[in-house]
């Protein structure tokens, strides 16, 4: 159990423990690799933070309450960044490090540069509230930041689509 106000961060490579749960303050993935736990939750209030080589599996359920943060920062060596067996998620979803790399040339190379949140052996339970990118712009007018689930709802990605496909709140009509 995580708990005072405090960031606890990990750093010990491929490490696995029992069930966590953060319930107070933030629990920061730093390690290179692996971090495996029974369980995981993320309660209301709270920050999970999973850096750009570390990785979070969980056997059995990993559940982000309604409130919290997980924070992800993409790279190359974390996709996905959480590997479950099952994902009920709730609350905000932070990316950092997707904007800011070339945008495709085509529509059709979108999905390539899709980063997978979240897999999940079975569907994938409720949404984030919000989905953050931070202050980095969209690299063209055309193209919006977003998430969603895919592959039946056992896939959670963000990425890049096109502005006049991606619903009443995003879409827009100026280029």
């Amino acid at each position: 159990i995580k708990s005072g106000t405090s960031v606890a961060t990990l750093t010990g490579a491929n490490s696995s423990v029992g069930a966590v749960t953060v319930e107070e303050g933030a629990l920061s993935l730093g390690q290179t690799g692996n971090f495996s736990a029974d369980s995981y939750l993320t309660a209301s209030g709270d920050t999970t933070n999973i850096g750009s080589a570390s990785k979070l599996v969980v056997p059995t359920a990993f559940t982000q309450a309604d409130g919290p943060t997980l924070a992800v920062y993409v790279g190359t060596a974390n996709s996905p960044a959480v590997k479950a067996g099952s994902a009920s998620i709730g609350g905000d979803l932070n990316i950092s490090g997707l904007l800011g790399v070339d945008h495709p040339a085509k529509a059709s190379e979108l999905e390539d540069q899709q980063f997978r949140v979240i897999e999940s052996d079975t569907a994938i339970t409720g949404d984030f509230a919000r989905v953050d990118f931070g202050s980095v712009a969209s690299p063209a007018d055309y193209l919006v930041a977003g998430g969603w689930k895919t592959d039946s709802d056992t896939v959670y990605v963000v990425g890049l689509g096109l502005a006049w496909e991606a619903g009443p709140s995003q879409a827009h009509g100026t280029f």
